[in-house]
């Protein structure tokens, strides 16, 4: 039922659904390109694009092309051409690590713009907005997630860090903290890359569609869930952390070893699904208010 109601969607919108479809591998190609350390950290990205894809396709789309929405594509079109143009021509061009990413993000994001304008030219505002999270997701989120979590992952230390200190110090504590390292007892603990929870975010936000994928609920108050997610990855972090110095207190540096140091990362993984999972009990007012 769900493929024949996809076929139908294809014949009533085939541009616009191609054009999806092109988006979608264009994604997963430029991802791969890019090439991270760990190209396995991008899958439960590419997971959740193909799950919300399927999702949107099974359900019938409703093509409305009019006046507006044509002119609404023509001038969303040819906004696009003109910053396509500039990056072609070398603007923004500069030397700097820094300095290059700006190209980048204004190329992807003109390609966004020109999915979207046909989109809209062709089918109306109603497949626009159905595909325009599918396109931001294929076009910008998973090609430049490596510049996403070099964004995301220095903030997200420091305020996992104040939020430990917090913690730490509601429970008696002497700790202090010098940007993402925090000072105990002599002992400075450096908070890295891969100890922040950044790495884990396309997975915990996979987690969160798939549990919020058979509630139902308005889309918005989905949407305003699932951005939740860094909030729990910052209370689980800090979670590891005051359970790593409360282990210090009791064992010494052998917390800092490999193996208590792994399980301190499931302890984090675990904490983290947990939070998301229990954090979706909020659906059920919406559910209380429907039951007469």
């Amino acid at each position: 039922m769900a493929w024949q109601t996809a076929r139908d969607n294809f014949r009533a919108a085939p541009i616009s659904v191609s054009l999806l479809l092109a988006a979608m591998l264009f994604g997963c190609v430029e991802y791969v390109l890019w090439g991270r350390s760990h190209l396995e950290d991008g899958i439960p990205l590419v997971a959740l694009l193909l799950l919300a894809a399927y999702d949107q396709l099974r359900k019938p789309l409703q093509p409305k092309r009019i006046a507006a929405s044509e002119a609404a594509g023509w001038m969303l079109l040819l906004l696009s051409l003109a910053v396509g143009g500039w990056i072609w021509a070398g603007g923004g061009r500069q030397d700097g690590e820094s300095q290059r990413l700006l190209p980048i993000v204004c190329k992807n994001a003109a390609l966004l713009g020109v999915a979207v304008a046909v989109t809209l030219r062709q089918d109306g505002f109603p497949v626009a907005l159905r595909f325009f999270p599918l396109h931001v997701h294929a076009i910008v989120i998973l090609p430049l997630y490596e510049f996403i979590l070099l964004e995301f992952s220095y903030p997200l230390r420091l305020v996992s860090t104040q939020v430990s200190v917090w913690l730490m110090r509601c429970l008696g504590m002497n700790v202090r903290c010098d940007g993402p390292s925090l000072i105990f007892d002599g002992q400075v603990l450096s908070i890295t890359d891969a100890c922040s929870g950044i790495g884990l975010l396309g997975m915990l936000f996979l987690l969160a569609y798939w549990i919020v994928r058979p509630i139902r609920s308005e889309a918005w108050k989905k949407w305003c869930w699932s951005l939740l997610v860094i909030l729990w990855i910052i209370l689980a972090n800090a979670l590891r952390l005051l359970l790593t110095l409360l282990l210090y207190q009791i064992c010494g540096h052998k917390v800092f070893e490999r193996e208590l140091h792994f399980l301190l990362g499931c302890f984090f993984i675990v904490a983290a699904s947990l939070l998301t999972w229990c954090s979706s009990m909020i659906f059920q007012l919406d559910t209380a208010k429907e039951t007469p």
